[in-house]
Formats: C-alpha cells, structure tokens, sequence
C-alpha cells in the first residue's frame, strides 16, 4: 500500500496470520477496527495520521511495539484494548485525547511515556495494566473513571497541577502503589484509590473541597492523613478499613463526617472535631479500637443546638470540650455524657487573695475540675469584719465568709474587709462635773480626747471604760478598739476643804440668768430653755445629783425642753470658751 490515502472500516479484520504490515505516509483517513483480530500482528509503524478509531487494533494480542506519528492528536476508545503482548507506548507530543479503554487489558505493558499536551485521559484508558510500573502525567485536565483500575504493580504516578476532573474509581485496586501527590483537584471521586493496601502516604491538594464515598477506602496501610483546610464533605466509608492509620487531621472547614468515614481504623488514638462540623452519621468511627478520644471544639450553645449528630457517636469513649464550655454540654458530674461519650471536665485554678485587711486560710494555686465544689475562708485583722467574696471582674461572689466555690472557668477570688465601727457614749460616773465630747460613732483606731471638767469644790477622780479604770487624768487619749460598744464615764469628788460653802443661788426671775459681764443670758419658761450669745456651744443640763438631763449643740436662741421644778446646772462650751451657771424652773 504504496500511496493508499484511506482504509476503510475493518478492513482487516480477523486477518489472523498477518504479521507485519506498511502503511503509506500519506493516509488521510483510517477507519474504525481497521486490525482488530490481527492475532499474529508484532508490530507497525505509523507514519501518518490524526486520529487512530476506535477499536483499530482491538485483540492484537501478540502486537509487541508500535510507533505512532508525530501529527497523531486523538487515540479513540478500544484502539489498543486486550493488546496483551504490547510492552512499551510513547505518546506524540501532539495527542491531546486518549480514549476510554484504549489500552485496557495490556497486561504486558510497562511503561508508557505520555504527551507533553495531553488534556484527558479517558475512562478505563490503562485499566488492567497489570505490569505497568510507573507513570508520569504532565498535564492532563481530565483522568476518567477507572484510567489505571487493576494497575496491580504500579507503584508510582506523578499527576499534573492542573487537573481540573477527577473521576471515580480511578487507582482502584492498585495495590502496588505506596505514596502519592495530588498538587491540584477540588474533588477525589468515589473509589479512588479504594483498595491500595500498601499505600503508606498521600499528600492532597490544598484546592481540595470534597472527598466522595469510599475514596480510600481499605488503603490498609494509610498510617496519616492530613485534610486540606478547604474541604468541607468526606463521604461515607471514606477511609473505611485503613487498618494502620494512626493520625488524622480535620480542617478547621469541614461540616460533614458522613456514614463509617472511619470505620475499622483500628490505631487511631484520638481525634479532633472541629467546631464547623455540623453532621456526623451513623458509625463513623464504628471499629476504631483504639480511640479512646474525642477533642470537640463546639464553644456555643447556638452551635451545639445547630448539631446532626448520631447519638451514640461517640459511643464509650471520652470526650473533651473547650474550656469553660461544659455547661453547654450538659456537665454536671463525672458520669455526664454527649452522644454516648463519656464527658470529661477541664481543670480550672483557683487563686484566692485578701484586700490587706484578712487572711486567707483555705488552699490556693491548685488544679480542680470543673463542677468541684472548693471550701474557702479567710480571718478579718482585728478591728475589721469580712464584707464578701470577690471575682477578677469584681462581681460579687458571696457575702459568707465560709463558702463551697463552684468551679468552672480559671478564677480569682478575694476576700474584702471593712474596718469596724463603735458606738461610744460618754456619760457621768458621779456628780460633781462636765466633759467637752458627744456621743458618737468611731472607726477601729481612731483616736478619742476624753476631757472632763470639776465644778467648783470638785475635783477629777477617774475615767472608766465599761467599767474598767483607764486613767486619772482629766485629759486622756484613748484609741478605740474591739469593743462593739465603748461606754465611757467620768466620775469626779468633792474637795476636802476648810473653806465655807458657797451661798444659794438667790432666785432669778423667770426671764433670764445674766452672767457677771450680762453678756450671756439663760432663762427657762413655758416648756422653753433660752439662750443667748450662746450660739455654736455644747450645752448639757445636769440636775443637782449629776443626772443627764440634756445635751445638744446650741444653734438657735430656745430649746424646747419639759423640765420639772427644782435647780439645774448648765454648762455651756466651745473652743476656748466654757460658761457655767445654774437657773431654776418654778
């Protein structure tokens, strides 16, 4: 065939003695099954055309080599299907299509060399090579279901970072292959490389969304898997039977944990959940021997209600949640459980201070679990009484100095104190004189100037405090302490003295008492003491045997008092000034 320009549809088929043939260089066109059955045919050269049609050589099962040409773009479906004896395959630089099944069942094919513009790879295209060792694709956009299922002894593959379609079921079977680079796909059907037992290790691509069912699926070896941040679905029984796999990474994206993802993974001790996760089906982690571990990072409420989750998910196993969560869960002691699992608190520390004014005298820095009920206390100094229990964020605690803390988030508590207050009353032990200070209330400490004045023919004898002498001096400074109420009295005597005793007072009219200079008046009638000049002094009234009668501090010309008839004393002091007299009320 000297200048043949076509060869029409099977026209030699079922030639099953023809062992080698020539065809011309300028053959246009070639049609479908052209050799198929040439069982005797080792090998040809090609010199001339786009497209080889399906079925071309299809049962050449001695065919050994072949060159194809250089301007060859597309090898259609089955061209070289059950071609058993066929060792070796390089692809023109120009091919951009290999057909599904192409070269399916090559069972003596090991090695194949693809095109540099090669874009798709179809389905089953090296299906069943069961010798084929190795190959690289440099960038093929598409690989088709099943392209290299039953690769039994392939052990590596170099795919493109382009890819833009990867269909299932495509390494299924390869039981040889031990590692494998994904650089690009948003997508790993079903079935991909289910079944690569002595696959150790897989890197996958950072683009990658969705893991489809069973994609790897009883990779028995698989020992980790790292998921890349984007996916969000992994599919069911999606790492089902990977005996050995030990250490699993969820991406901090994924929603959906479907049906046995990772079921029988008998080595893997732990796992973390995510808190993007919203599903999680039935036995997903059915099998897993040695899990004794869920890390869940759900933090709210909102999410924790937003949850598809199996109930016995977590089925027997322990389970950690993020700090100062384990209200949202449903912690209230250590038999709490969520989905099955058995909840486990966080410890929290617990620091308990004082303001200055106390001491702490329960336990501090230590570890406790959340929910513990902790005992703490603490002493008021002297002369200060414990107020209430404080946290970091000054909200108030409790106001019982003994009190069982719940714990359930790192605190800081402090003890607050208030300095005490005493009621003082100062009053007369014994006729015969005055003092300068009122009653009034005082802090723990704070100094009193006790002052006490004789009458004429007194004279100061002591001052006591709830009935305890304390001093003989007319002037002393105490300091107030521990007493709740501090009754001071002064007690005076009569002098021992030669001297006459002074005259009655001769009657005063009911108006007024002047005093020597009749600048000062004091006059009592009708219920009404009266005053005058004597703004801004303290005045105190005594009967003549010493009693209290009255004593405020004088701001008004008359002070409405009821006093019965007889004689009364009347002091009268201010800075600098004192004033005593006496008046009678008829």
């Amino acid at each position: 065939m000297k200048s043949a320009e076509t060869i029409g549809k099977r026209a030699f088929e079922g030639c099953e003695n023809l062992m080698s043939i020539t065809l011309p260089d300028n053959l246009v066109n070639l049609g479908d099954s052209v050799f198929i059955g040439c069982i005797s045919l080792t090998s040809m050269i090609i010199l001339n055309a786009e497209t080889i049609d399906e079925h071309w050589f299809s049962g050449s099962e001695n065919l050994i080599s072949i060159i194809l040409p250089e301007n060859l773009k597309t090898i259609w479906n089955n061209t070289f299907i059950h071609c058993k004896s066929l060792s070796s395959i390089q692809i023109p630089d120009n091919v951009e299509t290999i057909g599904a099944n192409a070269f399916k069942g090559c069972m003596s094919l090991l090695s194949a060399v693809l095109s540099e513009n090669l874009k798709t790879i179809g389905k089953n295209a090296f299906a069943d090579c069961i010798l084929l060792l190795s190959i690289d694709i440099p960038k093929a956009e598409t690989i088709g279901a099943g392209a290299f299922e039953g690769c039994e002894n392939l052990t590596s593959i170099t795919l493109p970072d382009n890819l833009a379609y990867l269909g299932d079921s495509v390494f299924v079977g390869c039981l040889s292959l031990t590692s494998m680079t994904i650089l690009h796909a948003e997508t790993i059907g079903e079935y991909w490389l289910s079944g690569c037992e002595n696959l150790t290790s897989i890197t996958l691509p950072d683009n990658l969304k969705i893991i489809e069912n069973n994609a790897f699926s009883y990779c028995k070896f698989l020992q980790s898997i790292d998921i890349p941040d984007l996916v969000t679905f992994i599919g069911a029984n999606a790492f089902a039977g990977c005996e050995y796999l030990r250490s699993v990474i969820l991406p901090e994206n994924l929603t959906t944990i479907e049906n046995n993802v990772f079921a029988g993974c008998k080595l893997i001790p732990s796992i973390n959940i995510p808190n993007s996760v919203t599903f999680i089906g039935a036995d997903a982690f059915a099998g897993c021997d040695s899990l004794a571990s869920f890390y869940l990072k759900w933090n709210s409420p909102a999410v924790l209600n937003g949850l598809n989750i199996h109930d016995l998910v977590f089925n027997g196993k322990k389970v950690y949640v993020p700090k100062e969560t384990e209200a949202f869960y449903g912690y209230e002691n250590e038999e709490s459980k969520f989905k099955g699992g058995l909840l486990v608190p966080n410890e929290y520390t617990l620091e308990v201070t004082a303001d200055g004014n106390g001491k702490i005298i329960s336990k501090n820095d230590i570890l406790y679990k959340c929910k513990s009920f902790i005992p703490i206390e603490a002493n008021a100094n002297q002369g200060y009484k414990f107020l209430n229990w404080t946290n970091q964020h000054d909200e108030i605690i409790s106001t019982d100095n003994f009190y069982l803390f719940n714990i359930e988030r790192n605190t800081v508590l402090k003890a607050n104190f208030i300095i005490n207050k005493y009621n003082t009353l100062i009053s007369l032990g014994s006729y015969g004189g005055y003092f300068t200070d009122i009653d009034r209330v005082y802090n723990y400490n704070d100094p009193l100037t006790l002052e006490a004045f004789p009458y004429d023919n007194y004279e100061f004898y002591k001052w006591t405090l709830n009935g305890d002498s304390i001093s003989n001096e007319a002037v002393h400074v105490v300091t107030i302490s521990g007493n709740t109420v501090n009754e001071f009295k002064a007690y005076f005597k009569k002098l021992k003295t030669e001297t006459p005793p002074v005259p009655p007072i001769p009657p005063l009219p009911p108006e007024s008492n002047l005093d020597v200079n009749n600048k000062i008046s004091v006059g009592y009638a009708g219920e009404n003491l009266y005053l005058t000049n004597l703004d801004n002094y303290v005045i105190t009234v005594h009967s003549l045997d010493g009693t209290l009668i009255t004593k405020f501090k004088n701001n008004e010309a008359e002070k409405h008092i009821n006093l019965s008839s007889g004689i009364y004393i009347l002091h009268a002091v201010s800075s600098g000034n004192r004033f005593t007299t006496k008046f009678i009320v008829r």
